[in-house]
Order: structure tokens, then C-alpha cells, then sequence
């Protein structure tokens, strides 16, 4: 358990999140196509405009990792990069039990740090800070290999100058991919190093795994399970919970829209709680995944006439390519509304009508709104009411 306890106390390594009981953040809907928000000509740290880097606005990598030294069973870490200069970077472990998630947030030059059982961030400054922006500077690097940043490579050797932060260095192999890639502050320090590095045979190759070392600490081996590169985030998505909350003035109605989804519908049965409904559906999704069908990370609660559960709605993973038999059907994608709440108990019942009124007045019809759990857990939902064709 030792690696495992660094991970924990140590608040510089991207780590990341809250246990559900006290859900401290809640994040915006995963597809949305909002412009960001303006941001305050004071502030000298607000990030730039969005920008694409290779075509893609967004990039983000789901990964399996394994504790160096640890008999701690693998674990999930994922991180978001909105281009050029926004991350979020979120680790999950389980420790006796509970499911504990920490977080780091890039927004232009603001970092924040949201500690276990804590529910705000803490604003980063200083060394700190520099850490938290050079860590995503480096898995920048590594996702969007060779496009950025502007590397300066002799031989088997690479630089690029991060400003302030110091450098970024890459070893390369015959074939001119990647086998080591560090960042350095700087005095020219090393801060973290992926080692190993094994890359994807495809048009457009992605790291598939690589080992983690931290300012020369072995900290984990990681497997990359997905790459992905259809998101559209907003600011929101990058800032703790408390910050959206006070630039927005509480929950906030934001336009999305989401893709054709494979879905499997089962009804509920009247009066179900909330605890009940989610403990259906992760139950369910556990069911369905052991007889061999790969879903997508969470699930969705659709919602009644009084915003009660109805009905569980699993969601076949999108990379699948099996054909759509009964009980699953295809969803169309559809836009609408979205807003996202601490947990069910926080649903905001005139949001959602809000919500409604603004598709009605866009000229659609609203359908039946769809609670999102990321993690198949009681904790921050993610609301949508869809607008109907």
C-alpha cells in the first residue's frame, strides 16, 4: 500500500476527485456545443480561445493502471484536454471498499487541486501550480505526438521549451516514436517521466502504454483503453465545481447534443428510490457485461412526470460493431437542454422545466428527461432533456 498512500497525501500528481457522498463537483453534460464563455479582461490567468490542434477541439485518453509495488486492484485515470491551454485529470481508486476520486484542473494559467472527501478545489500557486500545468503540458505532448509541441529532435533526441516551466524531453526510437517523454522545470529537473512508451499500429498512432515515474518515484504502469476525439466541452468542464457555480450564479441550462446511441430500456417499477434505482442499474450493467456486451462507463435514469425514476436505460459502448438485436434499439441523436447537479437529491425541478420552455420556444418538443451516473454510483448527475424531432 505504500505507492498507493504517496498517491493519496501527495498533491501535485494527477490524481483527482471526491467519494460520492460528498460529490463535490459536478460536471457539464460530455457533448455540448456552447461557445465558452467570456472571460474577465482583468484576469491576467484566463485561458486563451479555443483552438483545434489536428482537427480535434477536445482530446481525452481512459486508462487502466496498476500501483508499482501495490497489491491494489487496477485502476481507472482519465484525462481531458481542451486546447490550447485547459485540462482535467481525474484518478479513481478503491480503498476499503470506497470508491475515492481526486482532481486537477488546468483553466489558462488557474490550477486547482480537489483533495479526497474535500468539496471544493484548492487553488494552486506557485511551484504548485507550475507542476499541475507541466503535467499536462507532458500528457499534451504524449496524445498529440508529433504535432505538438514544435520539437527540436537530433538523432534520438528531442526538446521543447515549455517558457517558465522549463522543457519538455523525448527519446525516440528508429522509427521515430516515443520510447521515454519527461517534463523539467527549469533548473532541468525531471518532474515526471512515462517510460516504456508503446504506441498503436494505425493511421494516426496513440500511446497504448507506458510506466509512470514522478520527480524519479515509480508510480504506476498504464494501459490506454480508448482515445478520444468527438468531445465538445466548455469552460465549466475545466473549473471545480464552486468556481462554475459562482461565474454562473447556481445551476446553469446549457445547450447539447448528443450522437446516435445503441441503447436497452427497462422500466421500473412505480415508487422506486433513487438508491434502488442505481443499485438496479449497476447490478444490470454488471449482468449484461458478463454475458459479453460492452457498454459504456455509466447509465441513465429517465425520468416521470413528477421527476421520478421510470425506467433504467443502459447504453452499448460506441465502439461496438455487433448488430442491433432486441432488447437493444438505436436512439437517435438529438439535441436539447442540459444542467448537472450534485446528486439526484439537488435535481432542480424549475431547471428542468427551464429547460423545457427553452425547447418549446426553439420551436421542438421536449421528451423525457435522462439522469446521467458517470460511474454507476449515487453521486453528480449529469440531466438532460431531449429535444424530439
Amino acid at each position: 500500500m505504500r505507492i498507493l498512500a504517496l498517491m493519496l497525501s501527495f498533491p501535485l500528481i494527477a490524481a483527482c476527485g471526491e467519494t460520492p457522498s460528498n460529490a463535490g463537483d459536478t460536471d457539464p453534460p460530455a457533448e455540448q456545443v456552447d461557445a465558452a464563455p467570456d472571460q474577465p479582461e482583468d484576469d491576467p490567468l484566463a485561458p486563451g480561445p479555443w483552438t483545434t490542434e489536428s482537427g480535434f477541439r477536445c482530446v481525452r485518453s481512459t486508462s487502466t493502471i496498476q500501483f508499482a509495488d501495490d497489491t491494489t486492484p487496477p485502476q481507472v485515470f482519465v484525462v481531458t484536454l481542451g486546447f490550447p491551454d485547459r485540462g482535467r485529470a481525474e484518478l479513481t481508486v478503491e480503498v476499503d471498499g470506497q470508491r475515492l476520486r481526486r482532481l486537477h484542473y488546468r483553466f489558462g494559467g488557474h490550477a486547482w487541486f480537489v483533495k479526497i472527501r474535500e468539496k471544493e478545489g484548492r487553488i494552486l500557486e506557485g511551484a504548485a501550480r507550475d507542476d499541475v500545468h507541466r503535467l499536462f503540458a507532458l500528457r499534451r505532448a504524449l496524445l498529440m505526438w508529433p504535432d505538438h509541441p514544435a520539437w527540436l529532435i537530433d538523432g534520438h533526441i528531442g526538446h521543447a521549451p515549455l517558457g517558465e516551466l522549463g522543457s519538455l524531453q523525448v527519446v525516440v526510437n528508429d522509427a521515430g516514436f516515443p520510447t521515454t517523454m519527461s517534463s523539467r522545470d527549469a533548473d532541468g529537473v525531471v518532474y515526471e517521466s512515462l517510460e516504456n512508451i508503446e504506441w498503436t499500429e494505425a493511421e494516426r498512432a496513440w500511446p497504448r502504454s507506458f510506466d509512470l515515474r514522478v520527480k524519479g518515484t515509480p508510480v504506476w504502469s498504464e494501459v490506454v483503453d480508448r482515445v478520444e476525439t468527438h468531445h465538445s466541452l466548455v469552460d465549466g468542464f475545466f473549473q471545480p465545481a464552486e468556481v462554475r457555480r459562482a461565474t454562473s450564479g447556481g445551476y446553469e441550462s446549457i445547450q447539447v447534443q448528443h450522437q446516435d446511441t445503441v441503447v436497452q430500456r427497462i422500466a421500473l417499477a412505480k415508487g422506486v428510490s433513487w438508491e434502488s434505482a442505481v443499485v438496479m442499474g449497476r447490478l444490470k450493467a454488471e449482468q449484461v457485461e458478463s454475458q459479453g456486451t460492452a457498454l459504456q462507463s455509466g447509465f441513465e435514469i429517465e425520468l416521470g412526470a413528477a421527476w421520478e425514476p421510470v425506467a433504467l436505460v443502459l447504453l452499448r459502448d460506441a465502439g461496438s460493431d455487433a448488430p442491433i438485436e432486441a432488447p437493444w434499439v438505436l436512439r437517435a441523436g438529438s439535441g436539447g437542454r442540459g444542467a448537472s447537479f450534485d446528486g439526484p437529491a439537488a435535481i432542480v425541478p424549475a431547471i428542468l422545466r427551464e429547460m423545457a420552455s427553452e425547447i418549446r420556444t426553439a420551436g421542438g418538443t421536449p421528451g423525457a428527461p435522462r439522469v446521467r451516473f458517470a460511474h454507476r454510483e449515487l453521486g453528480p448527475v449529469q440531466v438532460t432533456v431531449p429535444a424530439q424531432d
